[in-house]
């Protein structure tokens, strides 16, 4: 009978598997429990009480409760309850579908018919939109979306409206003291985000719609285009202007800005940074800006920069009076997390937050009535008049 046991050879063979083994096992056991390492950011956040308990309560509910439970919907409610608990008006969670309408709103790209508007009056028609082929024209009142009254509302809500009806809408324009009623397809179509003439008196108006991903380009080529042409009076229109991305807004408003100016500062918990006009270029114009209730956000934080470092004025009604500054962050989901980071503060270290700014000249649009005193005909572009007159001051 030979010996038992092993040889050295196949105790080292032995102990190189088991380890392997053993290796294997443990890594599927911590992906398993969804152990963090201890390099992970995370892996303190594991040790909160309070998220333990929150686990505790997902891995009972989903594994416990006596119907099946859509995991994805049951995250999403419990992250909805954090930014309801928050009460903030500007911290929440958009779901998959309102944030590709937020993004889209942004790149400018978006599902619609191809308008434009300002006070109602449609001030401008996409090219080879659903619009423009149905024959809308500029300067048309829009005084109705699928038969509901949109008296009042501004270009950002009445789009939402639109975009609700999609696949198709109904629009009511007033045009001649006439009404006229287009059935429209909607469609992807590319927005503008800005837009500019020369009128005959040579004043330049560029209209800024949104402060988009890389537009601070697109508005330096215009300015280069008007300085080409000795323009030195200028109206920049940021009426139903909701904001946009604030590195594009302190680009824009540095052109028109000296050196070392404030553009705003955020404050963040008590702590203030300022944020100055870093570069040399500076584009001289005569400035007016227009403003109306709907010019909100990065529009406010451009109008007060040229406002409080006297380089404009400002012609409309006073703004919404937005004061503070969000992040976003994408789930896996498709959900964007969107949240108040900090307050930002004018050039003054004024929070304009649910005040907003006052314009130096106030002017209401005059609104044109029918014979009843009711019905609205027509909506005159005041503000835009008085702008040019004050231009046209020597």
């Amino acid at each position: 009978m030979g010996k038992k046991g092993y040889n050295l050879i196949q105790v080292i063979i032995i102990i190189i598997i088991t380890s392997i083994i053993s290796g294997i096992t443990i890594g599927i056991i911590l992906l398993k429990s969804n152990i963090v390492t201890s390099n992970s950011p995370y892996s303190e956040l594991l040790e909160d009480a309070n998220i333990q308990s929150f686990l505790k309560t997902y891995d009972e509910l989903t594994s416990e409760y006596y119907e099946d439970i859509d995991k994805k919907a049951l995250i999403n409610n419990a992250i909805d309850g954090m930014t309801n608990y928050l009460n903030e008006a500007y911290t929440s969670l958009l779901n998959e579908n309102s944030a590709n309408d937020f993004y889209s709103q942004l790149s400018g790209n978006y599902t619609g018919v191809g308008i434009i508007t300002i006070n109602n009056i449609i001030t401008d028609v996409i090219e080879s939109s659903p619009a423009s082929k149905a024959g809308i024209k500029k300067g048309d009142l829009l005084v109705k979306v699928n038969n509901q009254d949109v008296i009042g509302k501004s270009n950002t809500e009445i789009s939402t409206q639109i975009i609700r009806s999609s696949p198709s809408v109904n629009l009511t324009i007033i045009r001649d003291q006439k009404e006229i009623k287009y059935d429209l397809k909607t469609e992807l179509v590319n927005y503008p985000n800005i837009s500019y003439e020369i009128d005959k008196d040579n004043i330049a108006y560029l209209r800024i719609n949104v402060f988009s991903k890389n537009i601070s380009y697109q508005v330096k080529n215009v300015l280069d285009n008007f300085k080409n042409k000795n323009i030195n009076q200028l109206i920049i229109d940021i009426r139903d202007n909701a904001g946009g991305y604030l590195d594009q807004t302190k680009k824009i408003a540095s052109y028109f800005t000296k050196k070392n100016n404030i553009i705003y500062s955020l404050d963040n918990n008590g702590k203030v940074t300022k944020y100055k006009d870093e570069d040399d270029l500076y584009y001289e114009f005569k400035i007016i800006i227009l403003v109306n209730n709907n010019t909100a956000s990065a529009a406010e934080v451009f109008a007060s920069a040229l406002k409080d470092n006297n380089y404009a004025k400002i012609v409309g009604i006073k703004t919404y009076g937005k004061g503070k500054v969000q992040h976003t962050y994408s789930l896996d989901s498709g959900s964007l997390l969107k949240y108040t980071s900090s307050k930002w503060l004018t050039p003054k270290g004024i929070c304009i937050d649910q005040i907003g700014i006052t314009p130096d000249y106030i002017i209401e649009n005059k609104q044109t009535l029918a014979k009843d005193g009711i019905s609205i005909i027509g909506i005159e572009d005041t503000q835009k008049s008085y702008a040019k007159e004050l231009l046209n001051v020597k």
